[in-house]
């Protein structure tokens, strides 16, 4: 039997204090201001709790299973944090590209109103909104909430303790005149 060697402690040190210090801050940052859990709460939870676990163990399991030498096992399991990250980047880049595509089922998906930002640039070029009547907009956008007498608006998102709106300014006959959301 091989003698542990301080560069395996090191490098298994390193490798589950880096692990689990990275994973908890992906999950945080993801978590309060990604695309992937508005999206699927699923695979929110696949990505940041069932994969970074799995990642974790795999030295482990490198070791026992496959008689891997523990700095191997490491390099290898490194190599699955990086396929990690860009599985999650390419989600998150995946996801956007779709849902920046406006249609009238994804607009109105209650379980995507938080990512209907990312469909105003398609939504207003696909419809000239200034000029139709408020009644043609309802039926494209749904329901609206009122603001007041001379304006809809509809929730496109929120963070925190802030919430996204679109607005649809209109004239005394029904008329959409001015379209702007407070993203900015």
């Amino acid at each position: 039997m091989r003698k542990v060697t301080i560069i395996n402690i090191i490098a298994g040190l390193f490798y589950y204090i880096l692990g689990m210090v990275g994973f908890f801050y992906s999950f945080v940052l993801v978590g309060l201001f990604g695309i992937i859990p508005d999206f699927s709460k699923t695979l929110f939870w696949i990505y940041f709790l069932v994969l970074p676990i799995i990642i974790l163990i795999l030295p482990i399991i490198l070791k026992v299973v496959f008689k891997k030498q523990f700095y191997k096992s490491i390099l290898l399991s490194l190599i699955a944090v990086v396929i990690y990250f860009i599985l999650i980047f390419g989600s998150s880049f995946g996801i956007e590209k779709y849902m920046s595509n406006f249609t009238i089922e994804k607009w109105n998906n209650e379980e995507y109103c938080n990512l209907r930002y990312l469909m105003l640039n398609d939504l207003e070029e696909k419809y000239k909104l200034i000029g139709m009547k408020k009644e043609e907009v309802i039926k494209i956008l749904g329901e609206e909430y009122k603001k007041n007498d001379k304006c809809i608006y509809y929730y496109i998102g929120g963070e925190w303790l802030e919430s996204f709106y679109y607005y649809l300014e209109y004239d005394e006959n029904g008329i959409i005149t001015k379209v702007y959301d407070n993203l900015d």
